[in-house]
């Protein structure tokens, strides 16, 4: 029988895991995943409120805001007094924008990267517990080389994370077949999503209550799954009762999506072997 022989790399890759297994999180956590097409309306501001409310969310991520520095009073309008806080990415012109607002009342915030297509947090609950890092996201709609390179720019985000890591957002990807209704595919793409998710050892949350979250409300519609959540091995492990909602709207051609963390969780006493292990530099 051979022994894996371990050095200091992969030991660090296995403490960290036990670290966050054992580490108590924020187990009321809502958050808010949508691309309303635009922030410049009065009722897609309503809107987004209405659902903010409805869900008691605490950290909301909008892409396309086509804005270039939401001022506080259309944030107000966006998210009441509760996610008072925002860090955001502004559009060029009418094209893009990002936001990330949440409730400063529950959560530290810091600003680990703004760039074009993301924005990346990092956030502690005020009650205690592990930190965790949030990525919004907005992909490129346009050219090849500008989508494969906002993904190899994901990839290399992982080297700036620790611990818990989640990324939402409207990524203008499919991943597979089965997210589009229709045979135009662009598999060199969906090749570079799925290795994306394999460098980053993450995958995708699974949506509840619809498959499709993209429709070009024509007759007959094209429909896709462009809107994703996906998760690192320490986010599944701190939070394995999250829930990823898909609810209806009819101001957008994009459906929000509602992520919940709650519940008790029953911690796993054990020591559970991880698949990407044999992966990491130093395995033998």
């Amino acid at each position: 029988m051979t022994v894996p022989v371990c050095n200091a790399k992969l030991l660090t890759v296995v403490s960290t895991y036990l670290l966050c297994a054992w580490s108590p999180m924020d187990l009321d956590l809502k958050l808010l995943d949508w691309n309303p097409r635009g922030l410049n309306n009065l009722a897609r501001r309503a809107a987004i409120r209405g659902v903010v409310e409805r869900f008691a969310c605490d950290i909301v991520c909008l892409q396309e805001t086509k804005l270039a520095d939401p001022s506080d009073a259309i944030r107000a309008e966006l998210v009441g007094s509760r996610c008072r806080s925002a860090f955001t990415s502004p559009a060029e012109l009418t094209r893009g924008g990002l936001l990330v607002a949440w409730d400063p009342d529950r959560y530290n915030a810091q600003l680990i990267s703004l760039v074009r297509h993301s924005i990346t947090t990092t956030f502690s609950s005020r009650a205690g517990g592990t930190a965790w890092t949030l990525t919004n996201v907005y992909g490129p709609s346009d050219v090849d080389a500008a989508k494969e390179s906002f993904l190899h720019d994901l990839a290399e985000l992982r080297h700036s994370v620790v611990g818990p890591w989640l990324i939402v957002g409207d990524f203008n990807i499919i991943l597979s077949i089965a997210d589009k209704n229709i045979d135009r595919l662009n598999r060199r793409l969906m090749s570079k999503f799925r290795a994306m998710l394999n460098i980053t050892k993450m995958k995708d949350i699974k949506l509840v209550g619809r498959h499709f979250t993209w429709s070009n409300e024509q007759d007959p519609p094209t429909l896709g799954r462009l809107d994703w959540a996906i998760c690192n091995v320490d986010w599944d492990t701190s939070f394995p009762n999250d829930q990823l909602t898909a609810i209806s709207s009819s101001i957008s051609d994009h459906c929000p999506l509602v992520l919940s963390c709650g519940g008790k969780i029953k911690r796993y006493s054990g020591f559970r072997f991880e698949a990407f292990w044999p992966h990491v530099e130093g395995y033998a």
